[in-house]
């Protein structure tokens, strides 16, 4: 009979020896950083359940214009792990926008996907440019 005690009193700890609940749940603050396809840097920092200071820096190559070069600064909440950011700026002749989302895996890693466009209208053509990737970052 003691022996069976023993036993059913080990086996709690048995299953309670597993992280904690907490442990890696948190997503890390701080800096992070990131690359997507075309050496496009991504940098912001988690501060609680913000994003905060987000850059992201894309050229675009257009066939018959200037390049361009956009620079996204913006902030936005994290919900649930994720997070996601639409906006678009200019007028014609120049338009850009930016759709980003992304995915944590606490507490230190996020990935997700990123579509960037541009688009240029005058004297009646129009060119475009749009990029549409996957991305990563990590704290640094």
């Amino acid at each position: 009979m003691k022996g069976k005690s023993i036993l059913l009193l080990m086996l709690p700890l048995v299953f309670s020896c597993g992280s904690s609940p907490s442990e890696n749940q948190t997503i890390e603050n701080g800096s992070w950083s990131g690359m997507a396809a075309d050496s496009i840097p991504i940098t912001f920092q988690v501060n609680g359940s913000s994003i905060e200071n987000a850059v992201i820096t894309v050229n675009f190559d257009l066939d018959t214009h200037p390049d361009s070069t956009m620079v996204w600064s913006f902030g936005t909440e994290i919900a649930d792990n994720e997070f996601s950011h639409t906006e678009s700026s200019g007028s014609t002749p120049w338009e850009f926008g930016l759709d980003i989302q992304g995915t944590f895996s606490p507490p230190d890693q996020v990935q997700g996907s990123l579509t960037t466009w541009c688009v240029h209208s005058q004297g009646g053509s129009t060119e475009a440019d749009t990029l549409e990737t996957s991305w990563t970052a990590q704290p640094d």
